[in-house]
């Protein structure tokens, strides 16, 4: 009789091999950095006690106005590596402006969740703009003096083609509006459609959308600045 030849399944197992990894030892601690004595207590107040990798390595760079490319896990701190240096430069010139623009929806609220603790106390107002929402609500917040616009790249879009999106840049000197520290987002509609409604009156500035914005963040697999 003709002998057939036995299935060995470990011929097609590959042995795990434990790689060890060594600590992370960040070259900085946090009074290290060239920022607010506000911000630096906002962080102690989130019980970050010591920067993560990508926080070591690039706040040093953003703060001294340097382009960067983070490139970073999920959870490692990321979006408070961009975002610490952006509330210290607007600590600093309340004139200035940010466009953050994130893939998600989920994203972008919790870039502003994030926002609003580490900008706590510091009178620094910020708008939500992602779809699924009332857009009118969104425009009319987005014509008012703000420091920060958090949005998804669809509703961008959205806003700039609208002409009443547009938003008045403050004068030098001028300061931010005063009222609620930052703008809530409205709860969705009953279709999660965009809700058309009269315009507001038009504004004879250029829009925040047309290159009035100073700085510019992508929020994704990777951050630019």
């Amino acid at each position: 009789t003709r002998q057939q030849k036995s299935f060995q399944p470990s011929m097609f197992i590959k042995k795990a091999e434990m790689n060890e990894e060594e600590a992370y030892q960040a070259t900085h601690v946090w009074a290290d950095f060239a920022i607010s004595d506000h911000i630096k207590r906002n962080i102690t107040a989130r019980g970050y006690t010591t920067p993560t990798p990508i926080q070591d390595q690039i706040i040093p760079h953003l703060l001294e106005g340097k382009d960067v490319i983070g490139l970073a896990h999920t959870g490692t701190g990321k979006t408070a590596a961009f975002l610490i240096p952006l509330i210290d430069k607007i600590s600093r010139d309340n004139r200035e402006k940010v466009l953050i623009i994130a893939p998600t929806r989920e994203l972008a609220v919790q870039i502003q969740e994030e926002h609003r603790q580490f900008a706590s106390g510091m009178n620094q107002t910020s708008v939500l703009c992602i779809g699924g929402v009332n857009i009118k609500a969104q425009v009319d917040r987005v014509r008012r003096i703000h420091h920060f616009v958090i949005c998804t790249p669809g509703r961008l879009i959205d806003l700039e083609k609208r002409p009443e999106s547009s938003a008045r840049a403050p004068a030098p000197g001028q300061p931010a509006e005063s009222g609620p520290m930052h703008h809530e987002e409205p709860a969705p509609d009953s279709t999660g459609a965009d809700t058309e409604g009269q315009s507001p009156p038009a504004s004879d500035a250029t829009g925040f959308f047309h290159l009035e914005t100073d700085l510019a963040v992508l929020e994704g697999g990777y951050e630019t600045l």
